[in-house]
């Protein structure tokens, strides 16, 4: 039976990138929810996706959509929806709020929990619902956190986990008795290309990475102070190497009904961290000597990422048993200073933004 599968969050990086796979190597009909800005229509940010990854607008089997995830049926009319659930085999929910802000909580909650039970309002009965949440539902999770472990009573480092660890236990609820139906995909700190660096979105650690390469091309002192914890690890996934993971589960029918952390079994120490930085951008970062916050330049740095700080301090150690089934998890994506200066290099020549206006 030919699959058709609607997608949401298309012009986001995970769900761009499945997109462009679903067009180039599968056959099933693919209906994709955008949401228009004032600048472009639903079907115009689209195009620039597809353009992205040199891919025709012209695509016969997919149709876009016009509608917003955070409204009741996602903005689309009864007859609307009523086509869309006509043969509906899967849905791939990748819409979501990554932001940090703590002044965009109610903005957090309508996206990434009420916006996903508007998506559920579109599943039939028999969908399967493809989800991606985040390793970082683990939040302040000292230890191992497996991929069977949801709500362990944990604190959240932002409201960015907590309403994503929100709608994850409530897609198992909507799914509960009918689990072969929801597969879960978790992953961990998105980045570009593992040979190329190649992104088209520059948030998150990008913004902390951007703040010290601007420091480093400064006449400032190169000598600062973060508060980091030498052995706390990061994890960060490259997006064609996390892509390579999501295609895998979603065209292997043995491997759907479960979840997945799919994160870099290889994460990178904030001591390695440090010591990249040091190499390839001339920084002497510190954490024994919290003085030099003081002088102006390295508080306003604090300032600017004070909502990464927290990652300096602690993370989980992810557990990946079923991921580690997977064939495309067996390939190299060691953060090391090779790829830092890959994806430093895409960054400069991209001036810290992408070319065509997806966003």
């Amino acid at each position: 039976m030919p699959r058709k599968m609607l997608i949401t969050g298309a012009t986001g990086l995970v769900g761009g990138y499945f997109l462009a796979r679903m067009l180039r190597n599968t056959d099933a009909d693919i209906v994709v929810i955008a949401r228009p800005k004032p600048k472009h229509t639903a079907e115009e940010r689209i195009n620039n996706i597809l353009r992205y990854f040199g891919i025709s607008s012209c695509q016969p089997r997919m149709k876009v959509l016009a509608g917003d995830i955070t409204e009741p049926r996602c903005g689309l009319s009864d007859l609307t929806v009523n086509s869309i659930s006509d043969g509906l085999t899967d849905i791939f929910h990748a819409a979501a709020d990554l932001s940090f802000d703590k002044s965009r909580t109610e903005t957090l909650v309508e996206t990434n929990i009420k916006g996903t039970e508007n998506v559920l309002q579109l599943c039939p009965s028999d969908t399967r619902l493809f989800y991606v949440s985040t390793a970082y539902i683990a939040g302040s999770t000292h230890g191992d956190f497996s991929e069977s472990d949801v709500d362990c009573g944990q604190s959240f480092n932002n409201d960015y986990e907590k309403t994503k660890c929100l709608a994850e236990k409530m897609v198992r609820d909507y799914f509960r008795g009918s689990d072969e139906l929801l597969t879960i995909m978790r992953p961990s700190i998105i980045t570009g290309e593992y040979t190329s660096g190649k992104t088209f979105q520059f948030a998150g650690f990008y913004t902390v990475l951007r703040v010290l390469y601007s420091l480093a091309n400064s006449k400032l002192p190169k000598t600062i102070y973060l508060p980091y914890i030498p052995e706390c690890t990061k994890n960060f996934i490259p997006v064609d190497c996390l892509s390579d993971m999501i295609e895998e589960i979603f065209t292997t029918q043995k491997l759907w009904g479960t979840t997945y952390n799919l994160v870099n079994e290889s994460p990178v120490s904030q001591f390695e961290m440090q010591t990249l930085f040091s190499e390839v951008l001339g920084l002497n970062i510190r954490n024994d000597d919290p003085s030099l916050a003081l002088r102006p330049h390295n508080a306003a740095l604090l300032e600017s990422i004070d909502w990464y700080t927290a990652y300096l301090q602690n993370e989980p150690s992810f557990q990946c048993d079923n991921r580690n089934k997977l064939a495309s998890s067996k390939v190299q994506m060691q953060f090391d200073r090779k790829y830092l200066e890959t994806i430093l290099a895409f960054c400069v020549q991209k001036r810290w933004r992408h070319s065509h206006a997806v966003c």
